[in-house]
């Protein structure tokens, strides 16, 4: 009787070794699983991120946005129209330029004949900026007149 009773404690304790082997292998699987529905996770939350920072940025370009001027209350020109506007009339023009006189030609062509004080500062603060940048470009010449002047470079 004794042996029946230890063949019956061997084959339950292979039996439960057998299905402690089979859950261990099933639960290393949804592990897996899990690993892979964490990165899928993870990837879509990035992907969410740069969707909102995408958003975000078109919302606040000014080619895209519903404000009109991009100098606020300043200047009522749309944002990047006045130095387009600018380097038009810089091109056109027989002789260099002051960044002042630039200004007023500028707003002028724009629709404002008679600028107040702020928006004429605004506008210079504007094309002197952009002069600059454009000078370290190569695409403007700066003089060295008293006041500066500027000019396009030649074609």
């Amino acid at each position: 009787m004794e042996n029946a009773v230890v063949g019956q404690l061997k084959a339950l304790k292979n039996t439960l070794e057998s299905e402690i082997r089979s859950e261990t292998s099933r639960l290393s699987g949804l592990k897996a699983e899990i690993g892979v529905v964490q990165k899928r996770i993870d990837d879509l939350t990035e992907s969410v991120a740069n969707t909102i920072r995408s958003i975000q940025l078109l919302e606040r370009s000014p080619s895209t946005s519903a404000r009109p001027g991009g100098l606020g209350k300043r200047i009522p020109i749309a944002w990047g129209q006045g130095t387009r506007l600018a380097y038009g009339i810089l091109r056109s023009a027989e002789t260099p330029l002051s960044v002042p006189e630039l200004a007023r030609r500028t707003l002028a062509v724009a629709g404002i004949s008679e600028p107040n004080d702020v928006q004429l500062k605004s506008m210079v603060n504007v094309l002197y900026r952009s002069l600059k940048d454009q000078v370290a470009k190569g695409r403007i010449i700066e003089h060295t007149t008293n006041p500066k002047t500027f000019s396009p470079t030649p074609s």
